[in-house]
């Protein structure tokens, strides 16, 4: 929930939405969808990270090459509210993403209709197909909503126990963002010391 009261924008550092859906990855997307009118959120491009990544000197200059070229070419724009336009790397790729707002009025509640775990979030990263459920629900990934523009694959540089657990995380660099992903391959929970395995479902999607 956002307060709805007038504040002065050159104050704002960090807007920070609460709640209570926990979709992983895909809660943010979802946030940003249902607070999309308001006026400390609503903007023509995102650029969508996780709290497991860096950003580097050149990130903000990076993004603003990106958000430009997003602006200007073909995105199926018919003016600047609708942008549809996807920067993302070929999978996998952490959901990592920039993207003009028309993404957001394209997937609408898709990413908070129903309860997303891990292993159905794998599965639709690595597939990048939708995933069908056995309630008839069907779940689409952001590359449905846009037209999608490649990044530069994901370079790995080794591994790092950057959250002082004992488990050391693998580190992917994103060269045209200029942000390092931290990531413990096939598992989740490190950081609370709740660790459990994941592993995509392949059945769930219609190859």
């Amino acid at each position: 929930k956002l307060v709805n009261q007038s504040i002065d924008l050159s104050t704002i550092q960090v807007v920070v939405i609460s709640s209570t859906l926990n979709n992983y990855d895909w809660t943010g997307f979802h946030s940003i969808s249902t607070n999309i009118t308001h006026y400390l959120v609503t903007s023509q491009f995102y650029c969508y990270l996780l709290d497991t990544c860096i950003v580097k000197s050149d990130f903000y200059y990076k993004i603003n090459q990106k958000v430009n070229e997003l602006d200007c070419n073909d995105n199926k724009c018919t003016d600047s509210n609708h942008n549809e336009g996807i920067y993302i790397a070929p999978k996998p790729h952490s959901n990592i993403c920039l993207f003009g707002v028309g993404v957001v009025y394209n997937y609408g509640d898709n990413f908070g209709r129903y309860v997303i775990s891990k292993n159905d979030g794998l599965t639709l990263e690595m597939f990048e197909k939708p995933i069908f459920y056995s309630s008839g629900y069907v779940l689409h990934g952001i590359t449905r909503f846009g037209k999608v523009n490649r990044l530069i694959p994901r370079i790995k540089m080794g591994s790092e126990d950057w959250y002082n657990t004992g488990k050391p995380r693998e580190l992917y660099y994103y060269t045209d963002i200029d942000v390092i992903k931290s990531i413990y391959i096939g598992h989740t929970g490190d950081i609370n010391s709740s660790i459990q395995s994941l592993k995509y479902n392949i059945k769930m999607v219609n190859i």
